[in-house]
């Protein structure tokens, strides 16, 4: 959410989403902006992390925009993975999601990828999630415009589908961002239900 500009043309596009909108900060959108005008809020929080239950799943949503990396890698302070402890302690008899803009564990398939693009301190973040990996139905997360998806110590990590454009990810590349120019843009639908976590993933054209 980069400006005041668009504030009109996307709160229209939100209204007409039959859904709850929740949103999550991602590494190009302007953290006080997205709270005082996009969300109304009189004020802005310095890290933008939350949670609710929403149909008796806690989500989680974390903030891997952190200070103590340079972008486009991802960082979270102490005070976030102390509360996120606390979150994962709490409402212990729902199943959990986990939200964040920037992947957490490595792929160990591309420098891009592992070294670029992911949070730096994620390891940290997945040993929190462990202990609780029988109740986390799925951490999901953007930022590498990808599509991607990682079984580990029974979490799954899926990346979402980019609605702008992909980017390649494989083994020999280095730090340089590649354009994917075959794979069209789309959209990620996640289902939950008591079975499993269901992934769909639509693709469409830009006009």
């Amino acid at each position: 959410f980069p400006s005041h500009d668009i504030e009109a043309e996307i709160k229209q596009a939100f209204a007409e989403l039959n859904a709850p909108v929740i949103f999550l900060l991602g590494n190009h959108d302007e953290r006080n902006t997205l709270q005082t005008v996009l969300m109304g809020q009189e004020t802005a929080r310095p890290y933008f992390y939350h949670s609710q239950v929403l149909h008796r799943v806690k989500l989680i949503c974390l903030d891997s925009n952190g200070a103590g990396v340079p972008m486009p890698r991802g960082w979270m302070p102490d005070e976030e993975l102390s509360w996120l402890e606390g979150e994962l302690q709490a409402d212990s008899d729902l199943p959990l999601v986990i939200a964040v803009h920037h992947p957490l564990v490595p792929t160990h398939e591309s420098q891009w990828f592992d070294d670029f693009m992911r949070t730096q301190n994620g390891e940290a973040v997945h040993e929190l999630l462990k202990p609780h990996a029988h109740r986390i139905r799925g951490v999901f997360h953007g930022h590498v415009h990808h599509s991607i998806d990682i079984q580990r110590d029974g979490i799954l990590y899926s990346s979402a589908q980019s609605s702008w454009v992909h980017f390649h990810v494989n083994p020999h590349q280095s730090m340089e961002t590649a354009l994917d120019v075959v794979n069209e843009p789309g959209y990620t639908r996640v289902t939950i239900t008591d079975q499993g976590t269901y992934l769909q993933r639509r693709h469409f054209r830009h006009r």
